[in-house]
């Protein structure tokens, strides 16, 4: 997944449905374990709720006509759209921050299986969402996953990622971000 700031205008229209996107994953002993709002409020703080999983606050679509891979092979499975509530955004203000978005994007996907001593690289490729690195290839595909209400922050330079990475061996070491790529 890669997590991107972005400034939502709007609530998306279809294919965008309201609430977050549903998981499923099999359990060894047969039985689905569905990831719903109610489900993911359990495991974080109450206060976080309205913030997080609400429908007015957060959308989802999964259903791509062409979703087409991005460069270096990230293939999109989902989008999520989180809108920050006002409280959020006075927060940052009276911090002194001047917020550049006013929402994250969560691109859900995965990458083609590769060796494990090139997924790094891959990972940090696909998170640099920079307009001056590689002609903005991958922020200019990014942003043509979201709706025309809802673009990336002008500042977004680099995506964060959480990633599921399994091996029959040893996991390749993973840098945390390109600045610690050497």
């Amino acid at each position: 997944m890669l997590i991107v700031a972005v400034q939502i205008d709007a609530p998306p229209p279809e294919p965008f449905a309201a609430g977050p996107l549903v998981r499923r994953w099999r359990r060894a002993d047969g039985n689905d374990v569905y990831s719903t709002a109610t489900r993911r409020a359990e495991y974080t703080s109450q206060r976080l709720a309205p913030l997080l999983w609400e429908s007015a606050v957060r959308w989802h679509a999964d259903e791509w006509l062409d979703p087409g891979a991005a460069p270096h092979g990230f293939e999109l499975t989902a989008v999520e759209l989180i809108r920050l509530n006002e409280s959020v955004l006075g927060m940052f203000r009276r911090m002194g921050a001047s917020p550049e978005a006013n929402g994250v994007a969560l691109l859900h996907g995965h990458l083609p299986a590769l060796p494990p001593e090139r997924m790094p690289t891959a990972l940090r490729q696909c998170a640099d969402v920079d307009v001056r690195h590689a002609s903005g290839a991958y922020r200019d595909w990014a942003a043509r996953r979201l709706h025309p209400g809802c673009r990336l922050s002008a500042t977004e330079r680099e995506a964060l990622y959480c990633t599921l990475i399994t091996a029959r061996d040893d996991l390749p070491r993973l840098n945390q971000s390109a600045r610690q790529a050497g």
